[in-house]
């Protein structure tokens, strides 16, 4: 009931002018953040004031669902001003397209040539598709091919280099297991 009524009042207050409409909501939201904290703090007394009282609980039960009511009321006030406002943001936004739009229309259309065609175009070189995306494109076709067998002689030395290591990795794992087992024979034999 409220919320209606706070949109009623608001409503008009709202879809004023933009430079006035900043400090109103501003102030509106001042307003409810300042509600919601004198909220709280009622809340914190009330329950307080429960806490001396024999039978507590329905006291505090009490306090907190009016708690609850006041605060979903100011949080529907809230969407209420959140509404209005994404209202005016998306009528500032089609102001602008408009604006846009007109500026754009209102430009002197490109000028015909002298000999009154239009304007030509220069079209883009044809790069062969030799070239990669990565290379310059001032760089001549056979510079890339020779950094493209580059890369590829140094990915394979690399591959090389991983699979040595691998292997000297596996060949310190079974002289590790060779000499953990001969020493395993050593220690029986000369337990008793």
């Amino acid at each position: 009931m409220k919320a209606v009524a706070v949109a009623l009042l608001l409503g008009p207050m709202l879809a004023s002018s933009v430079t006035a409409q900043a400090p109103t909501v501003d102030a509106e939201r001042a307003r409810i953040a300042t509600e919601r904290s004198d909220a709280d703090r009622r809340l914190r007394d009330d329950e307080a004031a429960c806490a001396d009282r024999w039978a507590s609980s329905p006291c505090v039960e009490a306090a907190r669902r009016r708690h609850h009511e006041r605060m979903a009321d100011l949080r529907r006030q809230e969407l209420t001003l959140d509404d209005a406002e994404r209202r005016r943001r998306a009528e500032e936004r089609a102001l602008r397209r408009e604006r846009r739009a007109d500026e754009v229309s209102r430009r002197p259309q490109r000028p015909a040539t002298d000999d009154g065609t239009a304007p030509r175009v220069r079209e883009r070189p044809v790069v062969p598709d030799t070239v990669s995306d990565d290379a310059p494109r001032d760089q001549p076709a056979v510079d890339v091919e020779q950094r493209r067998r580059e890369r590829g002689a140094a990915a394979a030395q690399r591959a090389r280099e991983t699979a040595r290591r691998e292997a000297e990795r596996e060949q310190r794992r079974r002289d590790q297991t060779r000499r953990a087992e001969a020493k395993a024979r050593r220690a029986p034999a000369a337990a008793p």
